[in-house]
């Protein structure tokens, strides 16, 4: 997966990535609306590592760096994810420092468009955590709420859709 929009460049990460990932990685107020554990920098350079080990072309998964097209800094990941449903999963998470630039909104519509004209998926999902507000507003303004995910008995996240032929851009 690799694509660009207006301002950003989707690419594979790199070893030069190593210190702005782990400050998204080691970063609770990234993580915690995941919902995963801020990682320590051990943790995170061992997370660095399988990204490069496993075969980020393969069907299932595919993890890349988000910069500005005129700069190669690290801003966040988007991925491409297979889901427990077999659908094609969208994602992303940014570092704090560039949070309410609008850079989740436009790589949330660029993936779409990748799925969609470059991969040719005719459905596309995410998940949100419902603690996260800033994910669940972008994905409302692009996908569909098709069910609530519940864990010990209560909802924790919002799954969303969106089907190719429901896609106008």
């Amino acid at each position: 997966m690799e694509f660009s929009t207006e301002r950003l460049q989707i690419r594979k990460l790199k070893p030069e990535d190593r210190d702005a990932f782990f400050d998204l990685m080691g970063n609770p107020k990234v993580m915690n609306p995941i919902p995963l554990p801020a990682m320590t920098e051990a943790e995170s350079d061992a997370k660095m590592q399988e990204v490069f080990e496993f075969d980020n072309s393969k069907k299932g998964k595919q993890i890349r760096v988000v910069t500005l097209k005129e700069e190669d800094e690290l801003l966040g990941l988007c991925m491409l994810l297979t889901n427990n449903e077999g659908d094609t999963e969208l994602g992303y998470r940014f570092r704090e420092c560039y949070w309410g630039k609008g850079y989740a909104k436009e790589v949330t519509e660029g993936m779409i468009a990748y799925c969609f004209n470059t991969i040719g998926v005719e459905k596309v999902t995410a998940d949100a955590d419902i603690r996260n507000v800033a994910s669940l507003k972008i994905l409302n303004r692009y996908l569909k709420e098709i069910k609530d995910i519940y864990k010990d008995g209560k909802i924790a996240d919002k799954r969303f859709a969106l089907f190719k032929k429901e896609w106008n851009k």
